[in-house]
């Protein structure tokens, strides 16, 4: 028996590769903790004091941006040669602020906002822009303004917030 158990090769030393799996299984679940956290973040609705930061840094430029899409509806409409109206281009850091924003049903009406000034401009840009197309083209962007708004202020009412200015489109 004493040849056998010299011919047996010493226990390899498994630390290396128990502690590579322990590491990458913390890792896994780490992930899996702030996909959670994050999933849960995103689909929350946002508090007013999210709202109002989101206000303070990139959500301040959504009024400028509406100022100038309705001015560039006004010059077009007043202009003898509308087509020497220079389009309105978004202001810098717009895309950001919107895609920043803490409420996602918020961001979805700021969405359909820009989807409906688009329509508008390409509408009054094609062509004399007084036609009824332009109007009808402006009403909807009127009614998602006021949707996007509307959501705004219920959202800051909703903690009884209101009065305070935010909320305002």
């Amino acid at each position: 028996m004493s040849g056998l158990v010299a011919q047996a090769q010493p226990d390899p030393d498994l630390t290396a590769p128990i502690a590579v799996i322990v590491v990458c299984a913390v890792l896994i679940v780490v992930t899996l903790v702030v996909q959670r956290v994050r999933a849960r973040r995103r689909n929350r609705p946002a508090t007013p004091e999210d709202l109002h930061r989101w206000q303070e840094s990139g959500g301040r430029l959504l009024d400028p941006w509406i100022d100038g899409v309705q001015g560039e509806l006004r010059a077009l409409r007043s202009a003898p040669f509308p087509d020497t109206v220079p389009p309105f281009e978004d202001p810098a850091g717009f895309e950001e602020a919107v895609a920043d924003c803490p409420d996602r049903p918020l961001a979805q009406r700021i969405a359909d906002l820009r989807s409906a000034a688009g329509a508008m401009l390409a509408t009054a840009r094609a062509g004399d822009p007084n036609r009824p197309d332009v109007a009808a083209a402006e009403a909807r962007f009127a009614q998602a303004k006021e949707q996007a708004g509307t959501h705004l202020r219920d959202a800051f009412s909703a903690q009884g917030t209101a009065g305070t200015g935010a909320g305002e489109l």
